[in-house]
This record gives structure tokens, C-alpha cells and sequence, in this order.
């Protein structure tokens, strides 16, 4: 009985001493943001226009000059205006994180497509793709 006496008397000045500590601020850790380095797809092959019940889809084919391009996207040149009838993108492309062979063309091609809303279809005249080396366009 007494030896449980010591040692709930020793657990409670332990647990005393413990309420006393200061505990270490965790340090802050910075938020990192990560900017992908996105290219101009070499050139355009083809572009279309697919009409739908509230716009159109634009669908574009480009061409790499090696296998291993992916994340096509096509970018608002500005901030997705309308200047003189005409809406401009860009085709941007991720490059391969490794070497890689240049393989066919059929496998080289990346391929993106974008929403246009019928509002902003209304005030275009023209839809330009632009690529390092051309440029295509289609009509609404």
C-alpha cells in the first residue's frame, strides 16, 4: 500500500512537471506553388468546330517533334476577350520529364478541346489557334 501511495505521489508531481513545459512552435512551413513550364505545341494539324445545344467545342491536333508531350490545353491569349470578332488561344503542351525517341506521327500528336459558351459565340467572327510555327482559324 505504500509503495502505491509513492507512486501515485511520484505520477502526480511528474504530470505537474509536465503541465509546466513549453511546448516548441512547429515552424511554419512555406507555401510552395508550382508553375508548370508549358510550351507552344511546334504546330497545328487540324482544328475544328463541334456545335452543341449551349456553344461549340474546339478541338485542336498538334504535332510535337518527339513522343512524350502531354497536358495540351488551349490558353486564353488575355483574359479570354473578343478582339475584332476574333478569340485567340494558345496550344500549350508539358514536355516529357525523360529522353524520348521521336517516334511516328500518329504518336507524337497531342490533342486538346475547349467550351465555348454561346454568349461569347455570339460577338466571334473568328477562333485562332496558335501554335510556334502557324496559326489556324475557323468560323462559328
Amino acid at each position: 500500500m505504500k509503495g502505491r501511495i509513492i507512486l501515485a505521489l511520484f505520477l502526480a508531481v511528474a504530470a505537474a512537471g509536465c503541465a509546466g513545459a513549453k511546448r516548441e512552435k512547429e515552424p511554419e512551413i512555406p507555401e510552395v506553388q508550382v508553375i508548370a513550364v508549358r510550351s507552344l505545341v511546334p504546330r497545328i494539324e487540324a482544328l475544328t468546330l463541334e456545335p452543341t445545344a449551349s456553344g461549340a467545342i474546339v478541338h485542336v491536333t498538334g504535332l510535337p517533334l518527339k513522343q512524350g508531350y502531354h497536358g495540351g490545353e488551349l490558353v486564353p491569349v488575355g483574359e479570354e476577350t473578343v478582339e475584332d470578332g476574333v478569340l485567340n488561344y494558345e496550344f500549350r503542351i508539358t514536355s516529357p520529364s525523360e529522353r524520348t525517341p521521336e517516334g511516328t506521327r500518329k504518336s507524337r500528336e497531342v490533342i486538346a478541346a475547349r467550351f465555348i459558351s454561346k454568349r461569347t459565340l455570339d460577338e466571334v467572327t473568328r477562333i485562332r489557334v496558335i501554335s510556334a510555327s502557324n496559326a489556324l482559324s475557323v468560323r462559328p
